[in-house]
């Protein structure tokens, strides 16, 4: 079953990489892109812990950053890798919006591939953008992080908040710390951006005991996994992922076969991508 699943993750990792990395959705009342900043695959060799049954050497995935509409202005959710790897900038030229156009970043967290198209040759990218950023993944991230020098170029439209706190209106951050010490979900009504808690989708869902070494508290990682992943199940809520192989939006099945006694200990998942759901909607044009 394994091996099949990584099978049907390739397939749809490869025909995303064959699109133009732009997806334009209306989940419910909200319009949502999904950007593909770069094509990825995860090495098996990363991941550790939990029962990992695969041959293969890598697992699809990506790095993405979603984009959702608010108004005249943009929410982006992370900035992708920057520089000459990330593609961010040139599609959202693609997509005719200027960066001055988006006035809220939410990060989920402060590593390289979700911070990085913050600036360029030492110059925000979006100057007419707040930055919010959870107040322990800040003094991560300015704590020797090589995410650092960046915060610091951006230092003036950075707001801290709380975990429970609703940094912008309709959007909650919840607390998944364990990939670092602020790492954080964004909840939008049945909307939930969970950050990097899935590296490798072809593992981590069947077996959320198995972390990617990037995670650094796995105790903490884990029960982050499972909690959000429970929750996404219970509620039907949509996960959109940074690293889920793009266009990253899905629901989450607990599975088959597996006995809920009502907790995330011991569950198995599913992943089912938002494309591949009957009656789920259809894309904008």
């Amino acid at each position: 079953m394994h091996r099949v699943w990584s099978l049907i993750l390739a397939a749809l990792c490869l025909a995303a990489a064959g699109s133009d990395g732009i997806r334009k959705f209306q989940l419910g009342d909200t319009e949502v892109i999904a950007i593909q900043d770069a094509v990825n695959a995860m090495p098996v060799s990363i991941f550790h812990g939990g029962k990992i049954r695969t041959a293969a050497k890598t697992v699809p995935a990506s790095v993405n950053v979603f984009l959702v509409r608010n108004g005249n202005d943009w929410i982006m959710i992370d900035a992708g890798y920057g520089g000459k790897r990330g593609a961010l900038a040139a599609k959202l030229r693609r997509l005719n919006i200027r960066p001055e156009a988006v006035r809220t970043i939410l990060l989920t967290h402060t590593h390289f591939d979700h911070v990085g198209g913050l600036t360029e040759n030492g110059k925000p990218c979006f100057p007419n953008a707040k930055i919010y950023l959870s107040k322990p993944e800040y003094a991560f991230g300015t704590g020797g992080e090589p995410s650092g020098a960046i915060l610091k170029t951006c230092e003036k439209q950075l707001v801290r908040f709380r975990f429970g706190e609703t940094p912008v209106p309709g959007i909650t951050a919840r607390a998944a710390a364990g990939h670092t010490p602020g790492h954080t979900v964004f909840e939008s009504g049945n909307l939930r951006f969970i950050g990097d808690l899935i590296h490798g989708a072809a593992l981590q869902f069947a077996d959320p005991a198995i972390c990617a070494r990037y995670d650094q508290d796995v105790k903490q990682a884990t029960a982050a996994r499972r909690a959000v992943l429970k929750e996404a199940a219970d509620s039907s809520a949509l996960i959109l992922g940074a690293h889920l192989p793009f266009p990253g939006i899905g629901y989450v099945h607990v599975a088959p076969g597996k006995k809920d006694d009502g907790t995330a200990r011991g569950a198995s998942f599913l992943f089912l991508p938002y494309d591949e759901t009957p009656g789920a909607g259809k894309t904008l044009p």
